[in-house]
């Protein structure tokens, strides 16, 4: 929790606890800090009437820990594999478009040529 009436970090106060939660279970504030010394012991700011709390959750275990990176990198490597699936299909639509557009440039040159008009490319 951060001490708001001075900034001083060495004023924040720390808290570890080891708790295993069920589905839908909460922890409660009054393990944490007594209210009604929030303000009087300067972690409330009575200007803007806020409490900041910073907190941080870890796994329990080094096996739950490394479980978790898996995964993440699984994500990562997923999303990897459709971002490069996407720009392969943007690559063959810009091909595609652009063959179109070539070919579209190439009928009204040579219809042009064929009327006896210059064409686009004639001085």
């Amino acid at each position: 929790m951060v001490h708001q009436a001075s900034r001083d970090p060495s004023r924040n106060i720390a808290r570890e606890f080891a708790s295993e939660f069920e589905v839908g279970e909460c922890w409660g504030y009054n393990r944490f800090f007594r209210l009604d010394l929030l303000s009087n012991e300067g972690y409330l700011s009575p200007s803007d009437d806020t409490l900041v709390l910073e907190f941080h959750v870890r796994a329990p275990t080094f096996f739950q820990k490394c479980r978790d990176l898996q995964w993440y990198v699984s994500q990562l490597e997923t999303n990897e594999g459709n971002y490069l699936a996407q720009i392969a299909d943007y690559k063959d639509r810009l091909a595609l478009e652009l063959g179109r557009a070539g070919a579209t440039a190439n009928a009204v040159t040579s219809t042009t040529a064929a009327a006896g008009e210059p064409g686009p490319s004639a001085p």
